[in-house]
């Protein structure tokens, strides 16, 4: 049947550039998109192969979503995807050498490509570079520099710090542990920071600076320990050990005080409990405190020193001290006799003046018991001379062998010396005797000076007379020696 039939309406929409993705809307019930006429001449036009093409694919290029999901998702510029993998495809030809990639590479950085690109919108603009791969943000660059610069610092002060003893007592020392870890962490923090499909190394290399922060911290504290020396103590808050001349800790159960000066009735400055170390660079005599830590003899002794906490003389490395570690500007002073010493050190080297002269022996005199035989020596003394103890010399031989021995020690200035038990050890008839008053510093410490000692020389017979002369000591007397022995400790 023939007739003149006109066409339906027309589409007002571009045709659909290659590549792209065009949008189709369903004819009205009953009817044709395309005339029938229209349509038949299209198909003999096309020809077979037209007839024979194969169905549109489906996925994200599917030319019949629905319209509510097409409203819901808009179509993706695919032909920005498809510039972009273009690009993609040659630069990473030319990075291999302008090698031609192969069908299964060229399909595997479509999907990579496909979902960095599809990922794009939701990245900061900062991180995705022009590629499609993602970077590391600024922020992460900024952890980076910022924690090593911090975990650098922390890691000078926990070493040089510490061994100059700027850094000291536990809670410094842990806060300066506490800035080395926080900026390792922010390095580690800047290094996972964002990569797209790098993060899984990223988390191997966090890894890796973690096990190293926990080796520095474990070689910091085997070869810089927070407190030199074998006790495994601490150092006291506000007291240094490294740099000290000598350590000492507390005798007493209860601590003991620091004062600004060296006695007893002078202000309290510090208190420092037991079970601490406390760093000390001299020492000079004061008022004389009983030994508490002098236990193996009933008599008591007494000790002059007062033990000054080190602290640093020098300005700069005394602000550094003082800023992080809480360093006094004024000197503290320690009794001698309440602490017990816990290093070795050169006493000699380390003493100064804080009165003006030393303890010393004004007088001695002597007197003898007619029936006991026994010699009473009395002194007199100046300048708190507290602990004076006595040591005979004996310069003839004796079954005995020793020369030098010394008085059972007293707590008072008098000296009571039975004569008749080393008579009975004299080899000869009779043996020169030099009897020494001596100002102890402290239990088996003997003073610096000799000439603040006093001698006596006697006559002894085997039969216990005993006849005070007027000469003077014999060449082999040694006073040094004669007051060590005097001064030292009953073990």
């Amino acid at each position: 049947m023939s007739g003149n039939t006109s066409p339906g309406p027309q589409s007002s929409t571009n045709p659909p550039s290659p590549g792209s993705v065009s949008a189709r809307t369903n004819p009205p019930a009953g009817k044709s998109a395309t005339p029938p006429a229209a349509s038949s001449a299209a198909q003999s036009t096309a020809g077979p192969s037209a007839q024979n093409q194969p169905p549109a694919e489906s996925g994200p290029r599917q030319a019949t979503a629905a319209p509510a999901a097409a409203a819901a998702s808009p179509a993706p510029n695919t032909a920005k995807v498809d510039a972009d993998l273009s690009a993609l495809i040659l630069r990473t030809t030319s990075l291999a050498g302008n090698r031609a990639l192969s069908e299964a590479e060229r399909n595997g950085w479509h999907r990579t490509t496909s979902r960095l690109i599809s990922t794009q919108a939701e990245l900061p603009p900062a991180v995705v570079s022009a590629t499609g791969v993602a970077q590391k943000p600024w922020w992460s660059t900024a952890l980076i520099w910022m924690g090593g610069l911090a975990a650098l610092l922390a890691l000078i002060l926990r070493t040089w710090g510490v061994l100059a003893g700027v850094v000291y007592g536990p809670d410094p020392i842990r806060y300066v542990e506490g800035v080395l870890v926080a900026g390792v962490i922010m390095v580690v923090a800047g290094v996972i920071a964002p990569r797209g499909e790098a993060v899984v190394e990223n988390l191997a290399q966090a890894l890796g600076l973690v096990s190293g922060l926990v080796a520095i911290i474990a070689l910091t504290g085997i070869f810089v320990p927070a407190a030199p020396g074998s006790t495994g103590d601490p150092d006291c808050a506000g007291a240094r050990t490294y740099g000290a001349a000598f350590v000492a800790s507390a005798a007493v159960d209860g601590g003991v005080n620091a004062r600004s000066e060296p006695r007893r009735t002078a202000p309290q400055v510090a208190r420092y409990p037991p079970g601490c170390l406390v760093g000390f660079d001299g020492f000079c005599l004061g008022e004389p405190v009983t030994d508490s830590a002098y236990v193996a003899e009933e008599v008591r002794r007494m000790d002059a020193r007062w033990l000054r906490v080190a602290r640093h003389r020098n300005p700069f490395l005394h602000f550094l001290a003082k800023w992080i570690s809480g360093e006094p500007d004024h000197d503290r002073f320690i009794a001698g006799g309440v602490m017990v010493a816990q290093s070795l050190v050169d006493l000699q080297s380390v003493k100064f003046k804080c009165q003006k002269d030393d303890p010393a022996i004004v007088s001695f005199e002597l007197s003898i018991d007619r029936m006991t035989h026994d010699v009473i020596g009395v002194v007199k003394s100046v300048n708190d001379a507290q602990d004076v103890q006595f040591s005979v010399y004996i310069a003839g031989p004796t079954s005995r062998g020793n020369d030098y021995r010394q008085i059972p020690p007293a707590n008072q200035p008098t000296m009571s010396w039975k004569a008749s038990v080393t008579a009975s050890s004299l080899l000869e008839e009779s043996s020169i005797v030099v009897i020494s008053a001596v100002p102890c510093l402290s239990p088996s410490i003997a003073p610096f000076m000799p000439d603040v000692a006093k001698t006596q020389v006697v006559a002894l017979g085997r039969d216990g007379t005993v006849t005070v002369t007027n000469q003077g000591p014999p060449a082999t007397f040694d006073l040094n020696q004669a007051a060590e022995e005097a001064c030292k400790a009953v073990e």
